[in-house]
Parts: C-alpha cells; sequence; structure tokens
C-alpha cells in the first residue's frame, strides 16, 4: 500500500494551525499601533483646527496693527515733521492688542513658542519706546526703529506657523 500524503491544503491548514499564536501576536501588535496612530492623527487635525483659529484671529490683529504702523510710516518718516499723539496712542493700542493676543495664541511645537517670544520682545520693545515717546525729532526716530524691527521677528514667526500648518513630516511623526 502507499503512503496517505495530506496535500498542500492541508499542509498549509497546519502550518498556520501551529503558528496561530505568533499570527494572533503580530495581529494584535498591528491593531494597537494603527488605534495609536489613527488617534494622533485625530489629535494632530484637532489641533491644526484650533491653531488655525487662532492664527486667523492674529491677522486681523496684524492687520490693525499694520494699519496703524503705516499711518505712523507714512506721514513722519515720508515728510520730516514728529509723530503726534494720536498716532503714538493708535499704535500703542494696536500693539498692545496684538501682543496679548500673539501670547495667547497656542505654540504647539518648540519653534513657534521660540518665534513667538521674539515677535512679542519686539512688540515689548516697541511699546516701550511708545510709553517714552515725547512730540520730536528724536521719539518720532525711536518709534520708527522699534516699528522697523518688529517685522523680522514677525515675518519668521509667520514661516514657523506656515511650515507647522503644511508640514507633511509633522503630520507623519505625528503618526507615531
Amino acid at each position: 500500500m502507499g503512503m496517505n500524503k495530506p496535500g498542500l491544503f492541508w499542509t498549509v491548514v497546519r502550518f498556520v494551525v501551529a503558528i496561530r499564536h505568533i499570527i494572533l501576536i503580530v495581529s494584535l501588535g498591528a491593531t494597537v499601533l494603527y488605534l495609536l496612530a489613527s488617534e494622533t492623527l485625530e489629535q494632530r487635525r484637532y489641533m491644526l483646527e484650533q491653531f488655525d483659529k487662532s492664527q486667523a484671529a492674529l491677522a486681523k490683529l496684524e492687520a490693525e496693527f499694520g494699519r496703524a504702523g503705516s499711518a505712523v510710516f507714512a506721514g513722519p518718516s515720508k515728510t520730516g515733521r514728529s509723530m503726534t499723539e494720536s498716532e503714538a496712542k493708535a499704535l500703542q493700542d494696536a500693539a498692545r492688542s496684538l501682543r496679548a493676543g500673539l501670547l495667547s495664541a497656542p505654540a504647539p511645537n518648540g519653534d513657534i513658542e521660540q518665534t513667538r517670544q521674539r515677535y512679542a520682545g519686539a512688540l515689548s520693545d516697541l511699546l516701550g519706546k511708545l510709553n517714552l515717546f515725547e512730540t520730536g525729532e528724536d521719539g518720532t526716530i525711536a518709534v520708527l526703529t522699534a516699528l522697523e524691527a518688529v517685522e523680522l521677528p514677525a515675518a519668521q514667526y509667520h514661516v514657523v506657523a506656515e511650515q507647522y500648518q503644511t508640514s507633511a513630516w509633522t503630520s507623519f511623526w505625528a503618526a507615531f
């Protein structure tokens, strides 16, 4: 009599039954990784949504600050006259609002936090010059110099914030 050969199908079934515990462990690990990744991505979506809202509110405050700054820069720096007290007051109010809005906005990573602090520091320097403002050439030059010094930290903040919002790598690493 010949030997009974189980065939390919039964060989595969016996192999799967023999390694079923390993398959269960691998499946469980893959499920846990998937759940962690999906939860992390959902958290990132929520953080981006909140960050976008704060950036929209900050854009309104920056527009107001920009109008006040343009009014100051367009007048005294072009005509050579001194800033008026009302121009200084309007710029001071806009700078205070912008600084408060900036510091209350979320900083989801260290780069945004550092550039936000530099931006807020430049606004604080401007507010200091505005607090010490006296009508005349020296006061106007000090305020205009401080106003110009706000431009670079603001640009750096916006670059870092945009990178955070559009970075595929940040989203990829957030999944892990």
